[in-house]
């Protein structure tokens, strides 16, 4: 008998010894792809998250993974993880918002509004869930929709800048301007310098009521505070030349060439030392 409880004995210990090692190779593998990740070492992150994911499924490990999937834009492969993902936590509202953020990097509207209406689903007291269901309503066309689900989520959160001016946006497009200009005036009330609703104020003035002089003014102010504003740029150069301004004009046009404005795949500019994208937080 003490042969045979040495020999199973025996055998359990090699087992929890292999347990431990394969736990402690996946806690390795899955913090060293987290310090590369911050590093910014992508590929090696993936790799590492891939190997510890080959030992055991975890939600947290999944969670990098599909971050690192969505910094090296392989959006389809983010989409199953985050997928996945949602199977293992199924009332997760986290997941299902950043499965909506990638469907929307997609343009998977489609799909988009589905996993923002799941999002709803799991917890309909978030914001973030209704304006992204109304950023995927808008996206399919769907007007009154999308003015709905961004009604609800300024409902939940009356500060909620980004719900605000695409509701504005909406508005705009359904052909409601005093309604537009409402939001984009509770917007400016809070921060004079919001550039968005800056942008749709100054379109309003320029194409709908005709206040052309408010609307440069924006346009200014817009170059002002971000001296790479293309719209505002093309704005005030399309005022100036109906004006008969040709000389303003011509000096603005030379402006932004200087710029290079239409190029947007690389930094292009620097301002004391730094690129233009890193002195605008891009």
């Amino acid at each position: 008998m003490g042969f045979w409880k040495s020999l199973f004995t025996g055998s359990d210990e090699k087992q929890e010894d292999n347990q431990r090692k394969e736990e402690k190779n996946f806690d390795i593998l899955k913090f060293d792809g987290v310090r590369a990740q911050r590093m910014g070492r992508l590929d090696y992150a993936l790799r590492c998250f891939d190997e510890a994911l080959s030992l055991k499924e975890d939600f947290e490990t999944l969670s990098f993974k599909s971050a690192t999937l969505i910094s090296l834009n392989r959006l389809d492969e983010a989409r199953e993880v985050l997928e996945r993902m949602a199977e293992l936590e199924p009332q997760s509202v986290d997941v299902r918002i950043a499965l909506a953020n990638v469907l929307y990097m997609a343009e998977d509207y489609q799909a988009m509004k589905e996993a923002a209406a799941e999002a709803v689903g799991c917890d309909a007291q978030n914001p973030l869930a209704y304006f992204l269901l109304g950023r995927a309503e808008d996206s399919l066309e769907h007007l009154t929709q999308a003015i709905e689900a961004l009604t609800k989520a300024i409902e939940l959160k009356s500060d909620f800048v980004g719900a605000r001016n695409l509701r504005a946006e909406v508005y705009l497009k359904d052909g409601q301007s005093e309604q537009a200009m409402s939001d984009i005036n509770e917007v400016l009330a809070e921060n004079s310098e919001e550039e968005t609703a800056l942008s749709l104020r100054a379109r309003i003035y320029h194409t709908l009521t005709g206040d052309i002089e408010k609307a440069k003014a924006d346009y200014r102010h817009l170059i002002e505070i971000d001296p790479f504003h293309k719209e505002a740029y093309a704005g005030l150069m399309s005022i100036l030349k109906a004006e008969g301004n040709e000389a303003e004009a011509k000096k603005l046009e030379e402006e932004a060439a200087a710029l290079n404005l239409d190029n947007d795949d690389l930094p292009n500019y620097t301002i004391g030392g730094m690129e233009k994208r890193d002195v605008l937080g891009l």
